[in-house]
């Protein structure tokens, strides 16, 4: 007699993927209607950015004038945001050149950046494995977070960190990226993925 394998069931709509898949966090998960009402049945990753909307004297520094973020859908439709910041109270101005210096950084919930002024977004198509890679990378930022630094890691750098753990790369060039480089490449449409 032929060994039955189980059918592979997707997750419930409203229904937070399991802790092995998705984390523990499931309280930052958001459901999101599939396209169409249909999934791809592909997970999909996501990074974004947006300039914070401030002119004259109240405009920032260019370092520090712009946020990315990075989220994980999974193919029911469940999605997960995070950024990368400075912990604690931070004035920008008065705390700039900490900033650059390096302060405590945390690593948090980000759902809202997509209903920001002026965001730009690029998704990407992934396996479940990318998925889990990318998954992890915000785990390990999550379990032994750097420093925030606007020299070297901040949250533009933390979104690309997560990209390249699912084999995207989607921005060219190396070197560190503000959000504000992210924002502009993202005008352009989107191009085709690079097999790997």
């Amino acid at each position: 007699m032929s060994k039955s394998v189980p059918p592979k069931i997707a997750p419930k709509r409203g229904v937070a993927p399991p802790p092995t898949r998705f984390g523990a966090a499931a309280t930052q998960a958001k459901k999101i209607p599939p396209a169409a009402g249909k999934s791809s049945g592909a997970y999909k990753i996501t990074v974004g950015s947006y300039l914070h909307q401030r002119a004259g004297k109240e405009a920032l520094p260019s370092e520090i004038a712009g946020h990315s973020f990075v989220a994980i859908e999974a193919p029911g439709g469940m999605r997960q945001a995070w950024g990368f910041s400075p912990a604690g109270d931070v004035d920008v101005r008065k705390d700039f050149s900490k900033l650059k210096g390096g302060v405590r950084g945390r690593v948090h919930d980000d759902s809202s950046a997509f209903a920001k002024p002026g965001v730009r977004t690029q998704t990407f198509e992934v396996g479940a494995a990318e998925a889990q890679a990318a998954m992890a990378k915000v785990s390990a930022y999550r379990a032994n977070t750097p420093q925030f630094n606007l020299s070297n890691r901040q949250c533009a750098t933390f979104a690309t960190d997560v990209l390249r753990a699912a084999k995207i790369d989607a921005f060219a060039g190396g070197g560190v990226r503000q959000p504000q480089q992210m924002h502009r490449q993202m005008l352009t449409p989107q191009a085709p993925r690079p097999k790997r």
